[in-house]
C-alpha cells in the first residue's frame, strides 16, 4: 500500500482538537481567544501622526476585541472611527463564536 492511500485512521493518528475560542470568566464575561485583524484599521492607525494615539487605537482594539472592554483612552475621530468601523466588526465576530462557529 502506498503513502498516498493510507488514511489517519491506518496511520493510528487522531484528529487534532480544537481549541475553543470562547471562554467564561468568573466576571460574567467571555473571554475571546482570537480575533481577525483588519488591515483597514492599521491602515487609518498609521494616517495618525501621535504616536500615542496611535498606540492608544491598538490598545482600544485589542482589549476590546479579547475581552470587550470599553475604549476609556480614545476621543474625537479616533473613537468616532473606532464606533462606526472598528466595533461593530468585532460584535459580528463575538457573536460567531459564541454561537460555537469559527471565524
Amino acid at each position: 500500500m502506498s503513502n498516498r492511500n493510507k488514511t489517519n485512521r491506518q496511520q493510528g493518528r487522531r484528529p487534532r482538537p480544537r481549541r475553543r475560542q470562547t471562554e467564561w470568566n468568573d466576571k460574567g464575561h467571555y473571554i475571546y481567544n482570537a480575533f481577525y485583524w483588519l488591515s483597514d484599521w492599521v491602515a487609518y492607525a498609521s494616517a495618525i501622526n501621535d504616536e500615542r494615539r496611535e498606540l492608544a487605537f491598538y490598545d482600544a482594539i485589542s482589549c476590546y476585541g479579547c475581552f470587550v472592554i470599553e475604549p476609556i483612552f480614545l476621543g474625537g475621530d479616533d473613537l468616532e472611527y473606532f464606533n462606526k468601523h472598528v466595533r461593530p466588526e468585532l460584535d459580528r465576530q463575538h457573536e460567531i463564536m459564541r454561537k460555537g462557529g469559527r471565524i
